[in-house]
Formats: structure tokens, sequence, C-alpha cells
């Protein structure tokens, strides 16, 4: 799981989502709900990216509505590690 935070939130969703990319992991981000439209943005630009170059259509996803409670959810599932 990635969490963005309100500070460099389309920066930081690109890198995040490049560095899954890159180590070949699924992300799904958590962005702080005062940014999810430019982070969700900048999500989309690069999962059109990744999979028109051959990446699986789900490996960047995002909570579309973010709460605290979704969040905390994400982040403490034993299944998830974060970046």
């Amino acid at each position: 799981a990635g969490v963005v935070p309100t500070t460099n939130p389309t920066s930081t969703a690109i890198f995040k989502a490049l560095l899954a990319i890159k180590t070949r992991n699924v992300l799904v981000m958590s962005p702080h709900p005062r940014a999810a439209k430019c982070t969700i943005a900048a999500a989309k630009i690069v999962l059109d990216a990744a999979v028109a170059a051959g990446a699986p259509p789900n490996i960047i996803s995002w909570i579309e509505k973010p709460t605290l409670v979704v969040s905390q959810a994400l982040m403490t599932h034993p299944k998830v590690a974060l970046i």
C-alpha cells in the first residue's frame, strides 16, 4: 500500500507507482482526502502508461473515497506491506 500525503501528492503518487512497477509489485494508493483528486489523476496517468507498455491492467489502484478507517484497515492488513 502507498500512503500519499497532502504535501507533494502528485510526485509522491508517481514515485510510489514507478517503484511498485519497477519491483513488480501491485500498489494500492491511499490518498489524503484533501489531495485525492490530483493523486488519483497522477496514478491514472502512470497506470495508463504501464498498461500500454504491457503491465497488468490492475497493477495500480487507489481508494476512490479515502477515509481514516479505510486507510488504517489497508495499512494494518497482514498481507499488505507499506511503501
